[in-house]
Protein backbone atom coordinates (compact mmCIF):
# COMPACT_ATOMS: atom_id res chain seq x y z
CA UNK A 1 0.00 0.00 0.00
CA UNK A 2 1.51 3.23 -0.76
CA UNK A 3 1.48 5.94 0.97
CA UNK A 4 1.10 9.69 -0.20
CA UNK A 5 3.26 12.63 1.58
CA UNK A 6 0.73 15.81 2.30
CA UNK A 7 1.19 18.11 -0.38
CA UNK A 8 2.79 20.68 2.43
CA UNK A 9 5.89 17.85 2.75
CA UNK A 10 6.15 17.93 -0.95
CA UNK A 11 8.63 20.54 -2.92
CA UNK A 12 6.70 22.63 -4.63
CA UNK A 13 8.94 23.53 -8.20
CA UNK A 14 7.99 26.87 -8.35
CA UNK A 15 9.02 27.45 -5.12
CA UNK A 16 12.24 26.12 -5.89
CA UNK A 17 12.71 28.11 -9.05
CA UNK A 18 12.00 31.10 -7.01
CA UNK A 19 14.66 30.65 -4.31
CA UNK A 20 17.03 29.07 -6.37
CA UNK A 21 16.27 33.21 -8.18
CA UNK A 22 16.42 34.96 -5.09
CA UNK A 23 19.87 33.39 -4.21
CA UNK A 24 21.00 34.54 -7.74
CA UNK A 25 19.84 37.84 -7.34
CA UNK A 26 20.88 38.64 -3.79
CA UNK A 27 24.38 37.24 -5.15
CA UNK A 28 24.44 39.61 -7.69
CA UNK A 29 23.76 42.64 -5.79
CA UNK A 30 26.73 41.85 -3.48
CA UNK A 31 29.04 42.98 -5.81
CA UNK A 32 26.87 45.90 -7.02
CA UNK A 33 26.96 47.22 -3.77
CA UNK A 34 30.20 47.03 -3.36
CA UNK A 35 31.15 48.56 -6.64
CA UNK A 36 29.06 51.89 -5.54
CA UNK A 37 30.52 51.81 -2.41
CA UNK A 38 33.77 51.82 -4.49
CA UNK A 39 32.33 54.49 -6.96
CA UNK A 40 31.17 56.73 -3.91
CA UNK A 41 34.29 56.54 -2.26
CA UNK A 42 35.62 58.21 -5.90
CA UNK A 43 33.89 61.47 -5.09
CA UNK A 44 34.77 61.96 -1.59
CA UNK A 45 36.97 64.81 -1.66
CA UNK A 46 38.60 64.14 1.60
CA UNK A 47 40.08 61.17 0.13
CA UNK A 48 44.05 61.38 -1.17
CA UNK A 49 44.84 59.79 -4.27
CA UNK A 50 46.18 56.41 -3.53
CA UNK A 51 43.04 56.09 -1.59
CA UNK A 52 40.57 56.79 -4.53
CA UNK A 53 42.58 54.57 -6.86
CA UNK A 54 42.91 52.05 -4.77
CA UNK A 55 39.28 51.87 -4.64
CA UNK A 56 38.71 52.24 -8.82
CA UNK A 57 40.93 49.35 -9.08
CA UNK A 58 38.79 47.13 -6.63
CA UNK A 59 35.86 48.37 -8.54
CA UNK A 60 37.39 46.82 -11.46
CA UNK A 61 38.61 43.68 -10.16
CA UNK A 62 35.29 43.16 -8.53
CA UNK A 63 33.13 43.30 -12.23
CA UNK A 64 35.66 41.36 -13.89
CA UNK A 65 35.42 38.46 -11.78
CA UNK A 66 30.72 38.91 -10.93
CA UNK A 67 29.08 36.19 -13.61
CA UNK A 68 25.66 36.91 -12.31
CA UNK A 69 24.93 40.05 -13.42
CA UNK A 70 23.32 40.37 -16.73
CA UNK A 71 25.62 41.26 -19.44
CA UNK A 72 23.68 44.51 -20.33
CA UNK A 73 24.61 45.59 -16.38
CA UNK A 74 27.87 44.68 -16.60
CA UNK A 75 28.48 46.53 -19.91
CA UNK A 76 27.52 49.62 -18.36
CA UNK A 77 29.23 49.41 -15.21
CA UNK A 78 32.39 48.70 -17.60
CA UNK A 79 31.55 52.23 -19.28
CA UNK A 80 30.70 53.84 -16.08
CA UNK A 81 34.52 52.78 -14.54
CA UNK A 82 35.97 54.24 -17.75
CA UNK A 83 34.51 56.92 -17.86
CA UNK A 84 35.71 58.14 -13.99
CA UNK A 85 38.98 56.66 -15.41
CA UNK A 86 39.29 59.09 -18.39
CA UNK A 87 38.18 61.63 -15.83
CA UNK A 88 40.88 61.31 -13.29
CA UNK A 89 43.59 61.64 -16.43
CA UNK A 90 41.99 65.21 -17.26
CA UNK A 91 41.63 66.17 -13.87
CA UNK A 92 45.35 67.44 -12.06
CA UNK A 93 46.38 65.25 -9.44
CA UNK A 94 44.92 66.03 -5.40
CA UNK A 95 46.68 66.41 -3.20
CA UNK A 96 48.16 63.85 -0.64
CA UNK A 97 46.73 66.26 2.34
CA UNK A 98 44.99 69.41 0.85
CA UNK A 99 45.61 72.29 3.59
CA UNK A 100 42.61 72.97 5.29
CA UNK A 101 40.77 76.98 4.23
CA UNK A 102 42.48 79.38 6.43
CA UNK A 103 39.77 80.25 9.16
CA UNK A 104 38.53 83.68 8.39
CA UNK A 105 39.16 86.80 10.68
CA UNK A 106 36.17 87.37 13.24
CA UNK A 107 34.33 89.72 12.99
CA UNK A 108 35.46 92.09 16.02
CA UNK A 109 39.34 91.82 14.01
CA UNK A 110 37.67 93.62 10.84
CA UNK A 111 36.79 96.24 12.94
CA UNK A 112 39.55 97.19 14.12
CA UNK A 113 42.52 99.18 12.25
CA UNK A 114 46.32 99.78 14.13
CA UNK A 115 48.97 101.90 12.79
CA UNK A 116 51.58 103.35 14.41
CA UNK A 117 55.08 105.68 13.57
CA UNK A 118 58.78 106.48 14.82
CA UNK A 119 60.64 109.14 14.52
CA UNK A 120 64.51 109.54 15.06
CA UNK A 121 65.82 112.81 14.85
CA UNK A 122 69.10 115.53 14.76
CA UNK A 123 68.46 118.91 15.69
CA UNK A 124 71.06 121.33 16.06
CA UNK A 125 70.07 125.32 16.68
CA UNK A 126 72.15 128.33 16.26
CA UNK A 127 72.81 131.98 17.11
CA UNK A 128 70.23 131.76 20.08
CA UNK A 129 69.78 135.73 20.83
CA UNK A 130 73.55 135.18 23.06
CA UNK A 131 72.92 131.53 24.10
CA UNK A 132 75.46 128.82 23.30
CA UNK A 133 74.30 126.45 20.20
CA UNK A 134 72.57 123.10 20.92
CA UNK A 135 72.90 119.97 19.15
CA UNK A 136 70.49 117.71 20.39
CA UNK A 137 68.79 113.54 19.66
CA UNK A 138 64.74 113.48 20.09
CA UNK A 139 62.32 110.50 19.38
CA UNK A 140 58.71 110.49 18.28
CA UNK A 141 57.01 107.40 18.89
CA UNK A 142 52.67 107.42 18.17
CA UNK A 143 50.57 103.92 18.64
CA UNK A 144 46.85 104.05 17.57
CA UNK A 145 44.00 103.10 15.84
CA UNK A 146 40.37 103.02 15.41
CA UNK A 147 37.57 100.45 16.26
CA UNK A 148 34.21 100.60 14.11
CA UNK A 149 31.71 100.08 16.53
CA UNK A 150 28.54 100.32 14.59
CA UNK A 151 28.20 101.06 10.74
CA UNK A 152 28.02 104.90 11.71
CA UNK A 153 30.02 105.00 15.22
CA UNK A 154 34.01 105.13 14.87
CA UNK A 155 35.81 104.99 18.08
CA UNK A 156 39.76 105.99 17.66
CA UNK A 157 42.63 106.76 19.93
CA UNK A 158 46.02 107.30 19.78
CA UNK A 159 49.63 107.38 22.76
CA UNK A 160 52.37 109.64 21.68
CA UNK A 161 55.81 110.52 23.71
CA UNK A 162 56.08 113.99 24.76
CA UNK A 163 55.84 115.97 27.77
CA UNK A 164 51.59 116.11 28.84
CA UNK A 165 51.55 119.45 29.66
CA UNK A 166 53.39 120.30 25.74
CA UNK A 167 50.46 120.31 23.56
CA UNK A 168 52.75 121.59 20.79
CA UNK A 169 55.31 118.33 20.04
CA UNK A 170 54.97 114.84 20.84
CA UNK A 171 59.30 114.80 20.80
CA UNK A 172 61.42 113.53 23.95
CA UNK A 173 65.18 114.69 24.54
CA UNK A 174 67.44 111.83 24.85
CA UNK A 175 70.51 111.83 27.62
CA UNK A 176 68.07 112.28 30.60
CA UNK A 177 70.26 110.29 32.72
CA UNK A 178 68.62 107.04 31.60
CA UNK A 179 65.00 108.22 32.70
CA UNK A 180 61.92 106.16 31.15
CA UNK A 181 60.26 108.75 28.78
CA UNK A 182 56.45 109.85 29.07
CA UNK A 183 53.75 108.56 26.81
CA UNK A 184 50.25 109.88 26.75
CA UNK A 185 46.68 109.74 25.33
CA UNK A 186 46.77 112.02 22.73
CA UNK A 187 43.61 111.16 21.30
CA UNK A 188 40.30 109.69 21.88
CA UNK A 189 37.01 110.21 20.42
CA UNK A 190 34.41 108.92 18.81
CA UNK A 191 32.83 109.67 15.54
CA UNK A 192 29.29 109.31 13.94
CA UNK A 193 28.69 109.23 10.25
CA UNK A 194 24.66 108.88 10.01
CA UNK A 195 23.71 106.49 7.02
CA UNK A 196 21.17 109.28 6.23
CA UNK A 197 23.84 111.97 5.49
CA UNK A 198 26.81 110.77 3.37
CA UNK A 199 30.08 112.96 3.95
CA UNK A 200 28.81 114.41 7.50
CA UNK A 201 30.66 113.66 10.69
CA UNK A 202 30.40 114.38 13.97
CA UNK A 203 33.04 114.06 16.30
CA UNK A 204 33.91 114.35 19.99
CA UNK A 205 36.62 114.18 22.23
CA UNK A 206 40.28 114.52 21.77
CA UNK A 207 40.85 114.64 17.85
CA UNK A 208 42.88 116.01 14.76
CA UNK A 209 42.15 119.44 14.08
CA UNK A 210 40.06 118.64 10.41
CA UNK A 211 40.72 121.98 8.98
CA UNK A 212 42.53 121.61 5.11
CA UNK A 213 46.59 123.22 5.60
CA UNK A 214 48.84 124.63 3.58
CA UNK A 215 50.44 121.79 1.44
CA UNK A 216 54.02 123.37 1.44
CA UNK A 217 54.41 124.37 5.08
CA UNK A 218 50.67 124.23 7.12
CA UNK A 219 51.39 124.71 10.90
CA UNK A 220 51.57 128.51 11.35
CA UNK A 221 48.29 128.94 12.54
CA UNK A 222 47.38 125.78 14.50
CA UNK A 223 50.00 123.53 14.99
CA UNK A 224 49.31 119.86 13.90
CA UNK A 225 50.89 118.09 16.59
CA UNK A 226 48.20 120.22 19.23
CA UNK A 227 44.88 117.75 19.19
CA UNK A 228 41.60 119.81 20.05
CA UNK A 229 39.38 118.97 22.74
CA UNK A 230 35.27 119.45 22.58
CA UNK A 231 33.37 118.81 18.88
CA UNK A 232 33.35 119.08 15.36
CA UNK A 233 31.12 118.71 12.18
CA UNK A 234 32.45 117.91 8.66
CA UNK A 235 30.67 118.14 5.73
CA UNK A 236 32.86 117.19 2.29
CA UNK A 237 30.27 116.90 -0.53
CA UNK A 238 31.31 115.60 -4.55
CA UNK A 239 31.27 118.56 -6.36
CA UNK A 240 30.29 119.16 -10.54
CA UNK A 241 31.62 120.13 -13.48
CA UNK A 242 35.15 121.73 -12.56
CA UNK A 243 34.75 121.20 -8.87
CA UNK A 244 35.87 118.15 -7.49
CA UNK A 245 34.82 118.60 -3.92
CA UNK A 246 33.54 121.29 -1.30
CA UNK A 247 34.55 120.74 2.41
CA UNK A 248 33.19 122.74 5.39
CA UNK A 249 34.85 121.76 8.92
CA UNK A 250 33.25 123.34 12.07
CA UNK A 251 34.08 123.02 15.53
CA UNK A 252 34.13 124.23 18.94
CA UNK A 253 36.94 123.32 21.32
CA UNK A 254 37.48 123.66 25.20
CA UNK A 255 40.66 125.10 26.08
CA UNK A 256 40.16 125.54 29.50
CA UNK A 257 37.19 124.49 32.13
CA UNK A 258 37.18 125.56 35.59
CA UNK A 259 34.06 126.55 37.90
CA UNK A 260 32.98 129.70 36.86
CA UNK A 261 34.08 130.45 33.40
CA UNK A 262 35.94 128.69 30.92
CA UNK A 263 37.91 129.32 27.93
CA UNK A 264 37.03 128.21 24.75
CA UNK A 265 37.11 128.68 20.84
CA UNK A 266 34.91 128.46 17.79
CA UNK A 267 36.52 127.42 14.30
CA UNK A 268 35.21 126.98 10.83
CA UNK A 269 36.56 126.57 7.22
CA UNK A 270 35.25 126.14 3.93
CA UNK A 271 37.33 124.88 1.09
CA UNK A 272 36.87 124.20 -2.06
CA UNK A 273 38.96 121.73 -4.64
CA UNK A 274 38.85 122.23 -8.56
CA UNK A 275 40.51 121.03 -11.72
CA UNK A 276 41.00 122.87 -14.74
CA UNK A 277 41.90 120.91 -17.76
CA UNK A 278 43.76 117.66 -17.19
CA UNK A 279 46.53 118.65 -15.00
CA UNK A 280 46.38 121.49 -12.79
CA UNK A 281 44.06 121.48 -9.39
CA UNK A 282 43.42 124.95 -7.75
CA UNK A 283 41.96 124.94 -4.45
CA UNK A 284 41.07 127.77 -2.10
CA UNK A 285 40.04 127.92 1.75
CA UNK A 286 38.92 130.41 4.15
CA UNK A 287 39.12 129.49 7.89
CA UNK A 288 38.23 131.31 11.07
CA UNK A 289 39.49 130.99 14.74
CA UNK A 290 37.70 132.96 16.92
CA UNK A 291 39.40 132.14 20.92
CA UNK A 292 37.30 133.74 23.44
CA UNK A 293 38.00 134.97 27.25
CA UNK A 294 41.48 133.46 27.12
CA UNK A 295 41.70 134.60 30.90
CA UNK A 296 38.47 133.42 32.20
CA UNK A 297 38.41 134.91 36.03
CA UNK A 298 41.52 135.97 35.58
CA UNK A 299 42.65 132.21 35.24
CA UNK A 300 46.55 132.83 33.82
CA UNK A 301 47.03 129.36 32.43
CA UNK A 302 46.48 129.98 28.98
CA UNK A 303 48.75 133.07 29.40
CA UNK A 304 51.38 131.78 30.96
CA UNK A 305 52.29 129.67 28.09
CA UNK A 306 52.48 132.52 25.81
CA UNK A 307 55.67 132.43 23.51
CA UNK A 308 55.78 135.67 21.95
CA UNK A 309 52.37 137.63 22.02
CA UNK A 310 52.44 140.95 23.63
CA UNK A 311 50.84 141.23 26.85
CA UNK A 312 49.82 143.82 29.33
CA UNK A 313 50.14 143.73 33.43
CA UNK A 314 52.21 141.49 35.30
CA UNK A 315 52.19 138.34 38.54
CA UNK A 316 48.35 138.05 38.95
CA UNK A 317 46.83 140.24 36.53
CA UNK A 318 48.99 139.49 33.45
CA UNK A 319 46.84 138.91 30.11
CA UNK A 320 47.13 139.02 26.79
CA UNK A 321 47.20 142.85 25.24
CA UNK A 322 45.06 140.96 22.25
CA UNK A 323 42.01 139.17 21.80
CA UNK A 324 42.02 136.86 19.15
CA UNK A 325 39.67 136.28 16.07
CA UNK A 326 41.81 134.86 13.09
CA UNK A 327 40.63 134.74 9.00
CA UNK A 328 43.02 132.96 7.39
CA UNK A 329 42.67 132.42 3.57
CA UNK A 330 44.93 129.42 2.16
CA UNK A 331 45.13 128.83 -1.52
CA UNK A 332 47.41 126.51 -3.65
CA UNK A 333 47.57 125.31 -7.65
CA UNK A 334 48.54 121.65 -8.07
CA UNK A 335 50.32 121.05 -11.11
CA UNK A 336 50.29 116.98 -12.35
CA UNK A 337 51.18 117.05 -16.01
CA UNK A 338 55.54 116.07 -15.79
CA UNK A 339 57.00 113.96 -13.89
CA UNK A 340 56.97 114.90 -10.38
CA UNK A 341 53.64 117.30 -9.60
CA UNK A 342 54.93 120.33 -8.58
CA UNK A 343 52.71 122.71 -5.80
CA UNK A 344 52.88 126.75 -5.38
CA UNK A 345 50.58 128.16 -2.02
CA UNK A 346 50.10 130.83 -0.61
CA UNK A 347 48.85 131.76 2.92
CA UNK A 348 47.63 135.01 4.57
CA UNK A 349 46.73 135.64 8.18
CA UNK A 350 44.79 138.61 10.00
CA UNK A 351 43.65 138.96 13.61
CA UNK A 352 40.45 140.76 13.44
CA UNK A 353 40.73 142.09 17.31
CA UNK A 354 44.36 142.49 17.90
CA UNK A 355 45.35 145.16 20.32
CA UNK A 356 48.44 146.26 18.73
CA UNK A 357 49.28 147.08 14.67
CA UNK A 358 51.16 144.15 14.47
CA UNK A 359 48.40 141.75 13.44
CA UNK A 360 48.94 139.85 10.22
CA UNK A 361 50.89 137.42 8.21
CA UNK A 362 52.24 136.03 4.87
CA UNK A 363 53.55 133.11 3.66
CA UNK A 364 54.79 132.10 0.19
CA UNK A 365 55.67 128.42 -1.03
CA UNK A 366 56.63 125.83 -3.44
CA UNK A 367 57.11 122.25 -3.78
CA UNK A 368 57.98 119.53 -6.33
CA UNK A 369 58.13 115.50 -6.13
CA UNK A 370 55.83 113.83 -3.39
CA UNK A 371 57.22 111.23 -0.76
CA UNK A 372 54.71 108.16 -0.81
CA UNK A 373 56.38 105.60 -1.88
CA UNK A 374 59.60 103.72 -2.59
CA UNK A 375 62.29 106.08 -4.50
CA UNK A 376 59.82 109.06 -4.35
CA UNK A 377 61.67 112.31 -3.44
CA UNK A 378 60.05 115.95 -2.60
CA UNK A 379 61.72 119.11 -2.24
CA UNK A 380 60.66 122.12 -1.10
CA UNK A 381 60.67 125.95 0.11
CA UNK A 382 58.67 128.36 1.52
CA UNK A 383 59.16 132.18 3.05
CA UNK A 384 56.72 133.45 6.21
CA UNK A 385 56.26 136.69 8.13
CA UNK A 386 54.28 136.21 11.40
CA UNK A 387 53.56 139.55 12.95
CA UNK A 388 53.33 139.47 17.06
CA UNK A 389 49.69 138.93 17.91
CA UNK A 390 48.70 137.83 13.72
CA UNK A 391 48.55 134.18 15.66
CA UNK A 392 47.85 132.61 18.89
CA UNK A 393 51.48 131.37 20.23
CA UNK A 394 50.13 129.46 22.46
CA UNK A 395 48.61 126.93 20.00
CA UNK A 396 51.05 127.97 16.74
CA UNK A 397 53.50 126.22 15.41
CA UNK A 398 56.89 125.55 17.04
CA UNK A 399 59.41 124.06 14.84
CA UNK A 400 60.95 127.81 14.13
CA UNK A 401 63.54 129.24 17.37
CA UNK A 402 60.05 132.17 16.96
CA UNK A 403 56.80 131.10 17.55
CA UNK A 404 55.65 134.41 16.30
CA UNK A 405 56.80 138.28 15.61
CA UNK A 406 59.22 136.73 13.21
CA UNK A 407 60.30 136.74 8.78
CA UNK A 408 61.54 133.03 8.48
CA UNK A 409 62.91 130.71 5.80
CA UNK A 410 61.84 126.82 5.34
CA UNK A 411 63.87 124.63 3.26
CA UNK A 412 63.54 120.75 3.19
CA UNK A 413 63.76 117.31 1.23
CA UNK A 414 62.34 113.95 1.88
CA UNK A 415 63.19 110.64 -0.08
CA UNK A 416 61.97 107.51 0.85
CA UNK A 417 63.77 104.84 0.89
CA UNK A 418 60.86 102.28 1.39
CA UNK A 419 57.42 102.67 1.27
CA UNK A 420 57.50 102.55 5.09
CA UNK A 421 60.95 104.10 5.29
CA UNK A 422 61.56 107.63 4.97
CA UNK A 423 64.37 110.47 5.29
CA UNK A 424 63.33 114.22 5.73
CA UNK A 425 66.49 117.09 6.03
CA UNK A 426 64.84 120.66 6.69
CA UNK A 427 66.23 124.07 7.45
CA UNK A 428 64.63 126.84 9.32
CA UNK A 429 65.83 130.20 9.62
CA UNK A 430 64.02 132.69 11.49
CA UNK A 431 64.54 136.41 12.77
CA UNK A 432 62.35 138.72 14.47
CA UNK A 433 59.78 141.07 12.67
CA UNK A 434 59.73 143.64 15.26
CA UNK A 435 62.89 144.05 17.94
CA UNK A 436 61.64 144.98 21.69
CA UNK A 437 63.79 147.47 23.25
CA UNK A 438 65.62 145.34 26.09
CA UNK A 439 65.87 142.25 24.19
CA UNK A 440 69.71 140.87 23.85
CA UNK A 441 72.26 142.36 21.09
CA UNK A 442 71.49 139.41 19.30
CA UNK A 443 67.49 139.63 18.71
CA UNK A 444 67.69 140.64 15.14
CA UNK A 445 70.01 138.25 13.38
CA UNK A 446 69.27 134.99 11.30
CA UNK A 447 68.46 132.17 14.32
CA UNK A 448 69.03 128.70 12.44
CA UNK A 449 67.48 125.18 13.12
CA UNK A 450 68.58 122.41 11.39
CA UNK A 451 67.21 118.62 11.21
CA UNK A 452 67.71 115.53 9.89
CA UNK A 453 64.61 112.82 10.91
CA UNK A 454 64.22 109.14 9.68
CA UNK A 455 60.61 108.41 9.74
CA UNK A 456 59.07 104.72 9.91
CA UNK A 457 55.66 103.90 9.79
CA UNK A 458 54.86 100.19 10.18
Amino acid sequence: MSTTKPDSAMPNRQSVKSRAAARSSSTALVPIFGLFASLSALNRPALAQTATEKALQRAEAALAQEQALAPETKAALQELLGALRSERAKAPAASAAEPKAAPSASPSANRLKLSSDFRLRHESSFKLDDQPSRTRERLRFRVGGTYQVTDQVTFGARLATGSRTDANSPHVTLGDVFHKQEFNLDRAFLAYKPNGVPGLTATGGKFAHPFWTNPVYGDLVWDSDVQPEGAALTYSRKGTGAIEKWDLAIGEYLSLEQAQSDARSFVVQAAVHAKMGNHWKPSLAVGYYHHGNLTPDGAQAIVNENSGNATVGAGPNLAFASRFSIINPIAALRYEGGKHPIVLSAEYIKNLKAGIPQDQGWAIGAAIGAARKKGDWRTYYQWQKVEQDAVLSVLSQDDFLLQTNHRSHLLGANYQVRDNLGFHLWALASQRDRTTPGLTTDSSKLQWRLRFDTNVAF
